[in-house]
C-alpha cells in the first residue's frame, strides 16, 4: 500500500471519529499523523492541499449532520389555544383518566381547554421539538399563529 494511501485512510478514520466532537482529544492526533503522512508521500501539491482542507472544511458540516441524525426526533406537535387565553399551559401526561391527544397529518393536536390545564394518556417524549403555537376562535379555527416565549418545566 502507497504511503499517501495510508495517510487517506488515517485521516478518514479519524474524520470520522471526529464527528463525535467528545473524540476529537483520540482523532485528533491521528488526523495529523494521517496528515504528516500524506504531506510526507510524493504526491502533488495541490492534492496534498486538497487532502488537508477539504476534511477540515467538511468537519462541522459533517458533525452537525451526525448530530441531527443520531439524535431522537419528537412527534411534531401543534397547540391550539383559545384566542383570549392568557397565563400557563400545563399537560399532565400517562394519566389512564386522561385524554389521548389526536394526530393529524403526522402531528399531535392539542386544543388547549379554557384553564390551560390537559390531562393526557400520551407519554412524555423527549427529544428534538418541532411545535407550533396558534390562537385559535370558539370553533377551533386558526386566527394566528402565536410567536411568543416559551418555558418547559419538568
Amino acid at each position: 500500500m502507497s504511503v499517501y494511501k495510508t495517510g487517506i485512510i488515517l485521516i478518514i478514520l479519524s474524520w470520522i471519529a471526529c464527528l463525535n466532537p467528545y473524540w476529537i482529544i483520540f482523532g485528533g492526533p491521528v488526523f495529523i499523523i494521517g496528515l504528516l503522512i500524506v504531506w510526507l508521500s510524493k504526491i502533488k501539491l495541490k492534492t496534498k492541499l486538497l487532502t488537508t482542507f477539504l476534511p477540515l472544511l467538511l468537519w462541522y458540516p459533517g458533525m452537525l449532520a451526525f448530530f441531527f441524525l443520531a439524535s431522537k426526533h419528537m412527534t411534531p406537535e401543534t397547540f391550539l389555544i383559545p384566542k383570549d387565553f392568557r397565563g400557563q399551559i400545563t399537560l399532565i401526561y400517562n394519566e389512564p383518566c386522561g385524554q389521548t391527544v389526536p394526530k393529524v397529518e403526522g402531528r399531535l393536536i392539542y386544543k388547549i381547554p379554557d384553564n390551560g390545564v390537559m390531562i393526557l394518556t400520551n407519554k412524555f417524549e423527549t427529544g428534538i421539538i418541532d411545535q407550533e403555537y396558534y390562537f385559535v376562535d370558539n370553533n377551533w379555527n386558526k386566527i394566528e399563529k402565536n410567536t411568543g416565549t416559551y418555558t418547559a418545566r419538568l
